[in-house]
């Protein structure tokens, strides 16, 4: 199967009862019939569906596939139609989850007395255990209600046995509200395939508490039932475009303005005829990090833009944070019609501007921006830029930067 741009192949083995992905990178993604978990390099993450296997096929849940691979997923619900976009940036794939401080904790009892700490006190050498010929629970106090996404569980003995489990929230700690798995017979099961490995199991969304209670029935092969590691993680935090202040370019056809690449409508474009290499700056207004960019080409099912991307400071020395310089320009995927292609920044990419520098298509000399955007944050030392009026050209009353230096 191949992946990306030629930078990544993923290999399929197929088993009787799943299939693995193995990639150049040492990534292994595996998933079992009838099993509603998959293996991430060893860790289990729960899946929204479990996979099945029809006529020889084995269907696996595209969203989580997608995500995995580092591949961005988009839906058109009109047309019904799914469209993967290989080497896409997938919003926040980069960034770790976020863990919840628990403050305290309550058991409702303990084999040989071990305290709830031992599940989140950071060892693998200790655990809380408990006999479970009755539903017995622990509960996690995070201190404050608080938007929850879900939490990682490493179960004792994993790989020889399945935990029942479910979980509830609670604001107060009387009022409970499940949020996975079932009443009995309902319960949860752990996926009981690797030890000493995190369980991720994603909430509801817009799950909100204080509390998280784990409610054990025992496992596969007994009553008892063991905890070595458990930690709560946040939603992640929701995508930041940055605002864009101005925009300067070198040229434009039609005289059209540059803030047609970023006024949020499909009917306005910028173009502009790459005969030789142009360019379309932005002001961010002041320095920020960037994250990554989004572009809409124009005619992006027909062609494939070539292109780069360099972030500055002050607009006079610049820094490449996409692609490379001619010959070995990034491409454009062209596969999809007004559908944004993300690209990941390389990381630390900072500054005032950027700038995409343009060298027309694999058809023609002609580029063109629909819409564009940038994810990024705040930087809370800004750098220093140092401007001398050598550097400066004057334009008009305004002293702007000299957007055509590299």
């Amino acid at each position: 199967m191949p992946y990306g741009r030629g930078k990544l192949l993923y290999t399929c083995a197929v088993s009787s009862n799943g299939v693995a992905l193995t990639g150049k990178d040492g990534k292994v993604i595996i998933f079992e019939d009838g099993r509603q978990t998959a293996s991430v390099d060893g860790v289990i993450k729960a899946l929204t569906a479990a996979p099945a296997e029809k006529d020889g096929v084995l269907y696996v849940p595209l969203r989580f596939l997608a995500e995995n691979l580092g591949v961005r997923m988009d839906w058109e619900p009109f047309g019904k139609i799914v469209t993967l976009t290989p080497g896409a940036f997938v919003e926040g794939e980069t960034a770790p989850k976020e863990y919840i401080t628990i403050v305290d904790s309550a058991v409702s009892g303990a084999y040989d007395n071990a305290p709830g700490l031992n599940t989140y006190d950071g060892s693998t050498d200790t655990l809380w255990s408990v006999d479970c010929p009755t539903p017995q629970w622990i509960v996690y106090d995070l201190k404050d209600v608080q938007p929850i996404q879900g939490v990682s569980v490493m179960w004792n003995k994993n790989n020889v046995r399945k935990a029942k489990f479910n979980i509830e929230v609670s604001d107060d700690g009387r009022t409970w509200n499940m949020v996975y798995g079932g009443a009995p017979p309902d319960y949860a099961l752990s996926a009981g395939l690797i030890e000493l490995a995190y369980e991720d199991y994603d909430f509801p969304a817009g799950t909100e508490g204080r509390y998280i209670r784990v409610n054990l029935f025992g496992t596969t092969v007994g009553t008892f039932s063991a905890i070595i590691e458990f930690r709560a993680y946040k939603p992640p935090a929701p995508a930041r475009y940055l605002p864009i202040v101005n925009s300067f370019a070198s040229g434009a056809y039609d005289n059209a303005p540059t803030a047609y690449a970023y006024d949020g409508s499909v009917d306005t474009l910028w173009s502009v005829d790459c005969t030789t290499p142009q360019w379309i700056v932005y002001d961010f207004g002041k320095p920020v990090g960037i994250d990554a960019a989004s572009i809409m080409w124009n005619k992006n099912n027909v062609r494939k833009a070539k292109f780069n991307i360099e972030v500055s400071g002050d607009g006079q020395t610049w820094q490449l944070a996409y692609g490379g310089y001619p010959p070995d320009y990034a491409l454009s995927a062209g596969l999809v019609e007004f559908a944004y292609e993300d690209y990941k920044l390389a990381e630390g990419s900072e500054g005032r501007y950027l700038r995409i520098n343009l060298y027309g298509s694999t058809t023609g000399t002609f580029s063109a921006i629909i819409e564009s955007r940038f994810l990024g944050h705040e930087i809370s030392e800004p750098p220093a830029y140092p401007i001398t009026l050598s550097s400066l050209s004057v334009e008009g009353y305004a002293i702007v930067p000299d957007f055509n230096r590299r």
